[in-house]
């Protein structure tokens, strides 16, 4: 009876083990790649330069959020499939006009920002962004 405890102890160990270790950290990138082409703007200073960015991102859509600056990101341990800037950044929303002009205007959704996005695919959690 005792070996077996101790067996079942082992085996529970090393399932606890082998669960902590393969799945709270996945093996993709963070930030992901889709991430950084559609939302992170490095370069990016002003409302304008948001507009820009938004028309040349990957694949085109209405509405598009902006993070400007260089933010350090993090995978959240309390939910294993996000990544989220570190530091605050300033985030712009972006809207398609229709216009070819000027095809995206922009305006503040604040200045001290935090979001996250999908681990497996880059998508942005925008309804979860949080500004101060």
């Amino acid at each position: 009876m005792k070996i077996i405890s101790i067996f079942l102890a082992i085996t529970l160990a090393f399932f606890i083990v082998a669960y902590f270790c393969t799945s709270t950290y996945p093996m993709e990138p963070c930030p992901h790649p889709n991430f950084l082409a559609r939302h992170l703007c490095t370069h990016c200073n002003s409302l304008d330069d948001a507009a820009d960015f938004s028309k040349y991102r990957p694949m085109p859509t209405g509405r598009n959020t902006v993070f400007l600056g260089h933010p350090r990101f993090e995978i959240k341990t309390y939910m294993k499939d996000r990544c989220g800037n570190v530091d605050a950044v300033r985030v712009a929303v972006c809207t398609r006009t229709g216009h070819t002009d000027v095809p995206y205007t922009c305006n503040w959704l604040g200045e001290r920002c935090y979001g996250e996005h999908s681990l497996s695919s880059g998508h942005l959690f925008y309804n979860g962004i949080k500004c101060f």
